[in-house]
């Protein structure tokens, strides 16, 4: 943020700042149309990428409403989904996410899902959070 002493310089400040903050909502916008065309095609006919059992909603938005309606393959899947993004590569060179076993994990989501209140709880979220805490 820029400080100005005189009148004048304000509003030429002010004004940059505007075009600034113009251009970076349009880099915003730009990136993420394009992180979106990464992420999958939108072709709803398309085969999946894999030949095992598959989930419709993106692992970053499946909640407890999903795991409370899924079938045990597609429970599965869930947990293979939620392992791939938890357990990927992090900031530091050759570090990756902690993850849990398959039991583990649908045990946690079974009984972290049971309760009406928690149907909006994102996988990702529980699973990331007991992964962090295995063995401590």
């Amino acid at each position: 943020m820029y400080v100005v002493h005189d009148s004048p310089g304000a509003e030429v400040a002010q004004a940059g700042l505007r075009s600034t903050h113009g251009v970076l909502c349009a880099a915003v916008i730009g990136a993420s149309a394009a992180l979106t065309g990464c992420l999958g095609s939108s072709d709803s006919n398309a085969p999946p990428a894999s030949g095992g059992p598959t989930i419709a909603t993106p692992v970053q938005l499946t909640d407890c409403s999903d795991w409370n309606a899924a079938g045990p393959s597609q429970r599965s899947a869930i947990i293979e989904a939620v392992r791939t993004v938890s357990g990927g590569p992090t900031g530091s060179p050759g570090g990756h996410g902690a993850v849990l076993d398959n039991d583990k994990a649908y045990n946690l989501f079974d009984a972290q899902c049971r309760p009406e209140f928690s149907k909006r709880f994102r996988l990702y979220k529980l699973y990331t959070r007991a992964a962090a805490f295995q063995g401590r």
